[in-house]
């Protein structure tokens, strides 16, 4: 049987889920899509899903984009604190769920696969990591 790590602590502190749209559009990002033409930047929307996570606490967010040739880059950086009032069913120690939203531009140099690592860190040290990966296509590479 194959064995498989878990993430360290896999109740707390956690990214639950990540959803982004076209800011121009308002359409959800699909893992396959398309554009007029390369380079190009995108205005996204980003919906995110905490899970367990702490209140009035200090965390920061960033977002890095990442291409099968090795290269990667930060496309945003936010600082996330959530008051203890918008925190949804909350555990006996405090932590519970919670949402929020920002924006953000992704710039695309050509036309292919990456995958967007959200990091969620508290005093330095990564909580947790979630991955998106997308297909950008159509278009001409100018």
């Amino acid at each position: 049987m194959v064995s498989i790590a878990m993430k360290p602590n896999p109740f707390k502190e956690k990214i639950a889920g990540v959803k982004l749209f076209e800011v121009d559009s308002g359409e959800e990002l699909s893992t396959l899509n398309n554009l007029p033409r390369y380079p190009i930047g995108v205005s996204l929307n980003c919906s995110i899903d905490f899970f367990n996570i702490q209140p009035e606490t200090n965390y920061t967010l960033v977002v890095t984009a990442n291409f099968p040739n090795g290269e990667s880059y930060p496309v945003h950086a936010t600082n996330v604190y959530i008051p203890e009032s918008n925190i949804s069913a909350p555990d006996n120690e405090g932590y519970g769920k919670a949402a929020g939203d920002f924006a953000f531009d992704l710039t695309l140099v050509e036309k292919g696969d990456l995958f967007l690592l959200f990091t969620l860190t508290k005093d330095g040290e990564a909580t947790d990591t979630f991955y998106c990966y997308y297909y950008f296509g159509g278009g001409i590479n100018e």
